[in-house]
């Protein structure tokens, strides 16, 4: 097929402008199968196409596009997803179109796996060579020819790039301005702005500036003589990334050591601490630090960034002892560097690394008093929320549905969780409010009317997501299928449940609840509160529930 030249959106609409009305009369059937069948054919054509030009053609449209995680540094040899997210800005669109270009050391098992989305279907997935590369391109059509897409939600996920990460090298990628396009209803215009990253980095490398918690100078240099003041800063290094938090962790001999006091670090890199404290009869150390609640927050990043300053004495002579960090690789309750999310529905991560432990030599041994215990404050556990009666419908059928919330896209999490959904029926029909418990892979089953439906999930500490509308509604039949409603999770922060992500679910329910194990706060189920859950709050800053 020879290239016209002409743009992706004018080739649909005409080519649905050329099939009769007869097609969509005598079945919809038919008008699936011939657009599904034509409009390859189109990326074929546009795949040709002599210019590979990157520049952006639509500078103020509405619709966006990134990956989620940004350019970052990578493990060697441990899989890798990257997830590609669209945010439509609630406009109603007919299709969506992708073309991702991959250069560099490209991993030998990259693919892709479109998500599957109320309202769109996948017809085009295919990965070919380039000549410097790989190329992957991507296209959702609506389902029904009849309705057009659209979303509440701020980000959708069409899909995600999955691999093993190399042992060294650097992968490279962009969108291909050109041919990445969402197609506007009605206007039949490509509403896409180019990308805030027009090419993304990510980085293949082992025991380069790893991030990593450490110790800098101790003062005085060892030997420490028994009964007087050492100092030393707790410092941090983020390897390059951003980071919105910090955990730290730390153990020592209560029989040998004896802290005096912690305190913040110097600089200011971290504007808002949640610990300080320290336990000289069990001989703990919690250190807790984010970037706070302002409205334009700053993520850290750096070498040497003091957290916190700890002063302490020996207590005996001893040739060895030392000031230790918790940490175990893949824990999320031990010390931990929380990346900075910068997109919204991110999942936290814990990107440390390596820890390096502070040894102290004793000499010269006198007595000292007792260790003084320091108790910590027990937090007060925030209510669960009250569910809601649950209405009985007339006539039901059973229907399964499959939830997501922000924080437990783990393989490992048990994702079992209260749901509260609020289904109206777009005929005014029907309408029921039920209270579901999901079990562990995140399903749940409600009873309903057939019909098509607007649907508003909410959870304790997550904000209400309306799913579906009147122009592309939620259609159930009742089928053994489940209702797939992840293409974006339940948005988290919102711990008092007023409908809001703000400075009162921070002061009275984050902070108080640190280093708990309330569920409601513990975003990311981990078992404790720390500041993963906080990096999940904070991407969500200042945004609101969903009404139906």
């Amino acid at each position: 097929m020879q290239n016209s030249g002409v743009s992706l959106q004018d080739q649909i609409v005409a080519v649905t402008k050329k099939i009769p009305l007869q097609v969509v009369v005598f079945g919809q059937t038919l008008l699936i199968v011939v657009l599904i069948l034509i409009i390859p054919v189109i990326f074929l054509s546009i795949k040709n196409s002599k210019s590979n030009n990157l520049q952006a053609s639509i500078p103020n449209g509405t619709a966006t596009i990134s990956l989620s995680p940004a350019s970052t540094q990578l493990v060697p040899n441990t899989h890798q997803n990257v997830d590609v997210l669209i945010n439509t800005s609630q406009e109603h669109v007919d299709g969506i179109q992708t073309i991702v270009l991959f250069t560099g050391t490209i991993p030998s098992d990259l693919s892709f796996s479109p998500n599957i989305i109320p309202g769109l279907t996948a017809i085009v997935n295919t990965t070919e060579p380039t000549s410097n590369g790989k190329k992957i391109s991507v296209a959702f059509i609506t389902s029904n020819p009849q309705q057009p897409f659209t979303t509440n939600s701020a980000l959708t996920k069409i899909g995600t790039f999955s691999f093993t990460v190399p042992p060294t090298g650097t992968m490279n990628v962009a969108f291909n301005q050109q041919s990445t396009s969402v197609i506007q209803s009605v206007t039949s215009k490509d509403i896409l702005r180019p990308p805030l990253d027009s090419a993304y980095t990510f980085a293949f490398a082992q025991n380069q500036s790893e991030p990593s918690l450490s110790f800098d100078t101790l003062t005085p240099p060892n030997p420490q003589q028994v009964g007087s003041n050492f100092q030393v800063n707790v410092v941090a290094d983020t390897a390059g990334q951003k980071v919105s938090g910090v955990d730290a962790q730390l153990t020592f001999d209560p029989n040998t050591v004896e802290i005096v006091s912690i305190q913040q670090g110097t600089g200011a890199s971290f504007p808002s601490y949640q610990e300080l404290t320290y336990d000289n009869t069990a001989g703990k150390i919690y250190i807790s630090a984010n970037i706070g609640t302002s409205a334009s927050p700053t993520p850290v990043m750096g070498s040497n960034i003091q957290v916190a300053k700890i002063i302490g004495k020996t207590k005996t002579a001893t040739s060895s002892t030392s000031l230790q960090f918790v940490f175990a690789p893949n824990d999320r309750n031990d010390s931990n560097l929380v990346l900075f999310l910068d997109q919204q529905g991110q999942e936290p991560t814990d990107i440390l690394a390596k820890v390096t432990n502070q040894e102290l030599i004793a000499v010269n041994a006198q007595p000292s008093p007792g260790p003084t215990a320091t108790p910590s404050p027990e937090p007060t556990l925030a209510p669960s929320a009250t569910p809601l009666p649950t209405s009985t419908p007339i006539s039901p059928v059973n229907t399964t549905m499959q939830f997501l919330l922000q924080g437990k896209n783990r393989p490992e999490i048990d994702k079992t969780a209260q749901i509260e959904v609020d289904a109206k029926s777009v005929d005014n029909t029907q309408t029921v409010t039920s209270t579901l418990t999901t079990d562990t892979t995140g399903q749940a089953q409600i009873e309903l009317v057939p019909n098509n439906y607007v649907i508003l999930v909410k959870a304790p500490g997550y904000l209400a997501k309306k799913i579906g509308s009147t122009t592309s509604p939620i259609q159930v039949t009742g089928g053994a299928t489940p209702l797939n409603l992840t293409s974006t999770p339940l948005l988290g922060g919102d711990f008092n449940g007023d409908g809001e992500v703000n400075e009162i679910d921070y002061t009275l329910k984050f902070l108080t609840s640190f280093r708990d194990a309330n569920p409601v706060v513990d975003l990311d189920s981990s078992g404790v509160v720390n500041n993963l859950d906080f990096a999940i709050m904070r991407s969500n800053w200042a945004l609101h529930s969903d009404t139906l």
